[in-house]
């Protein structure tokens, strides 16, 4: 099983947090930090099961950064990554 390392920015925004992952483009958020990293790791799962669909997978992880054939796959643009495993991809 791999796991994919990738970058969550937050910020409160009212009553709420937005999180955001630059490598992947993607965004969500929540009421707390901790839903809006869950709901940022789901929606860069269901980002990637796409391109997975989409047979353009490969090419999304290279553009973003990431190298191939690793345990822990990891950007090396940004210093600043949450870990969490997403399986199937």
């Amino acid at each position: 099983m791999k796991v994919l390392a990738f970058t969550a920015i937050f910020r409160k925004e009212g009553k709420e947090y937005s999180a955001f992952c630059p490598e992947f483009e993607v965004a969500s958020c929540g009421s707390s930090i901790e839903e809006a990293q869950k709901n940022l790791t789901e929606a860069v799962h269901l980002y990637l099961e796409s391109a997975k669909d989409l047979g353009i997978l490969p090419d999304i992880m290279e553009e973003a950064g990431f190298e191939e054939n690793k345990s822990v796959t990891a950007s090396e643009r940004y210093v600043a990554q949450i870990t969490t495993q997403i399986t199937g991809v």
